[in-house]
């Protein structure tokens, strides 16, 4: 009975202090947050426009389908677009400057929109006949490197499609 007691009493010392050193480190964690994000708040307001924009062609927009999709496209062909997936947004303030987050969020805002529209309209463009349409808008969507999965199963749909 005595060592059962024992070895309940070491397991819950053990226990208490591995809560201990996990709520230490957690408190620490949090506070380098705040400091990072105090840091970033503090710094000036940097140049972006030499950043390197995406920019939508219009020759890549057929215009003929008057799709939801194809519409929103076209609203993005004189916007700003930045892939900003790798960052955030502290990480944007304490480079650019926190004036700007508001105006690197909207071309990233931008540049997601237009990633997700690719491959539906260049599915629409396939379908309705337009194969080399498609292919050069899937083609400009792999060209940005993005890693969209959905661009990538796309364009080796519309491949397989044309060999069968």
């Amino acid at each position: 009975m005595f060592l059962f007691i024992f070895i309940f009493i070491f397991l819950i010392v053990i226990f208490r202090f591995y809560c201990h050193k996990h709520t230490a480190h957690q408190e620490q964690v949090i506070q380098d947050f705040w400091d990072k994000e105090q840091q970033a708040n503090n710094v000036r307001k940097q140049d972006i426009t030499g950043l390197e924009y995406v920019t939508l062609s219009a020759d890549l927009i057929p215009g003929t389908l008057h799709t939801e999709e194809e519409e929103i496209l076209l609203s993005l062909i004189d916007k700003k677009m930045l892939d900003l997936t790798d960052y955030t947004n502290t990480d944007l303030k304490l480079k650019y400057g926190a004036a700007n987050l508001d105006e690197l969020s909207q071309c990233e805002q931008n540049y997601v929109t237009m990633i997700r529209q690719l491959p539906i309209y260049a599915r629409q463009l396939f379908d309705a006949g337009y194969t080399d349409e498609a292919k050069k808008l899937l083609e400009f969507g792999l060209s940005l490197e993005n890693n969209s999965g959905s661009i990538y199963n796309t364009f080796k749909e519309l491949y397989q499609s044309q060999d069968s």
